[in-house]
């Protein structure tokens, strides 16, 4: 069963499931519309930028990365070696919203500093820059009893 597993989160496993008509785990470079209440440095990150399909996440409850987000490091490494040209990231913190927004703030950077320490560490990435955003742009809305969810790391290449 470990092998089925590796072998479908490899490349080849990855252009399969592709060519199968499913989404894969491949990164791929995203033009994004800003968003017009979006702050001023985001704004701009997304006029001059491209969003990654990846999104580090954590554990629940936790300042780890999950375990997608420890592959999807391999993964960001990866697109960047393959990459034509010289390319910068941003890696843009989020958090989940909390009673006090420099709170919120402070977890946002945490967390991007957190995937900036993993890649300079494990993957010979160091050239990032960070964005904390806070609780701005949740993935869920509230509904009633249901959390917020926005607990996340956005890659932009610039």
């Amino acid at each position: 069963m470990d092998s089925f597993l590796h072998f479908a989160e490899s490349p080849e496993g990855q252009k399969l499931v592709a060519d199968i008509g499913f989404i894969n785990l491949t990164p791929v470079a995203l033009k994004m519309t800003p968003y017009p209440n979006a702050p001023e440095a985001y704004r701009a990150l997304m006029t001059s930028g491209e969003r990654l399909s990846i999104s580090f996440r954590f554990a629940n409850g936790s300042s780890e990365l999950d375990s997608r987000a420890l592959k999807d490091l391999r993964r960001l490494e990866s697109y960047m070696e393959q990459a034509d040209r010289e390319l910068s990231l941003t890696l843009v913190g989020f958090s989940d919203q909390k009673s006090n927004n420099n709170i919120a703030d402070i977890i946002s950077r945490f967390r991007a500093l957190k995937v900036q320490g993993a890649l300079l560490r494990d993957h010979q990435l160091g050239d990032s820059r960070i964005l904390a955003l806070g609780a701005f742009a949740p993935l869920t809305a509230d509904r009633g009893q249901a959390p917020v969810k926005n607990s996340r790391v956005e890659v932009w290449l610039n």
